[in-house]
C-alpha cells in the first residue's frame, strides 16, 4: 500500500537540502561570531547613557521566543537588538558591516527555527551580552558572545559529522 510514497531519490534529495542549509548557516553563523565579538568589545568599551537606554529597550522588546509569536516579528526583534549593540559600538564602519550582513541573517535565522536539531539563544543570552556592555566589562561581553555561539557552531560541527558532511 505504501510501497509507491517513498521515493528514495526524493528523500535524498531532502536530505541534501538540509546538509546544504546547515552548511549556510554554519557559514553565516561564523561570520557573524567574528563580527558580532568586535561589536560587543567596543560596545563596553564606548556605550554611552543613551546606548544602555536603547539596549534596554531593545532586549525588553526582544524578549523571549514564544511559539504564538510571529516569526519574522521576533526576528526583527532580535536584529533590532543586535542593531542597537552594534550602535553602542560607536564605529561606522562595524555598523554599516552589520547592517549589510544583516539583510542575509533574517533567512538563515529563519532556517535555524525550522531545523529542529538545531536551536536558538534565548532571552538570557542576550541579557548576559548586553549586562556586560551596559557594566563596561570588554572580557565579558565577548565571553557572553562566544557563549551564545559556541554551542551552536558546535552543534553544527557534530551534525556535520554525524551526517558525513564535515567541511
Amino acid at each position: 500500500m505504501y510501497a509507491g510514497l517513498c521515493n528514495h531519490a526524493w528523500v535524498a534529495s531532502i536530505i541534501d537540502g538540509i546538509r546544504e542549509q546547515r552548511s549556510a548557516i554554519r557559514d553565516h553563523l561564523e561570520a557573524q561570531y567574528l563580527l558580532e565579538v568586535e561589536t560587543a568589545r567596543l560596545a563596553a568599551r564606548r556605550r554611552t547613557l543613551e546606548d544602555i537606554r536603547r539596549l534596554w529597550h531593545a532586549l525588553a522588546r526582544r524578549g523571549e521566543y514564544n511559539l504564538g509569536d510571529q516569526l519574522d516579528d521576533f526576528v526583527d526583534r532580535d536584529q533590532a537588538l543586535h542593531g542597537a549593540v552594534a550602535v553602542a559600538s560607536h564605529n561606522v564602519v562595524l555598523q554599516s558591516m552589520y547592517r549589510a550582513f544583516s539583510s542575509s541573517f533574517h533567512s538563515q535565522y529563519l532556517a535555524i527555527f525550522a531545523d529542529n536539531e538545531l536551536y536558538e539563544p534565548g532571552l538570557e543570552a542576550h541579557a548576559q551580552v548586553v549586562q556586560a556592555i551596559i557594566f563596561g566589562d570588554e572580557d565579558a561581553a565577548v565571553e557572553a558572545v562566544r557563549a551564545m555561539f559556541d554551542p551552536m557552531l558546535e552543534k553544527l560541527r557534530w551534525l556535520s559529522e554525524r551526517d558525513g558532511t564535515a567541511a
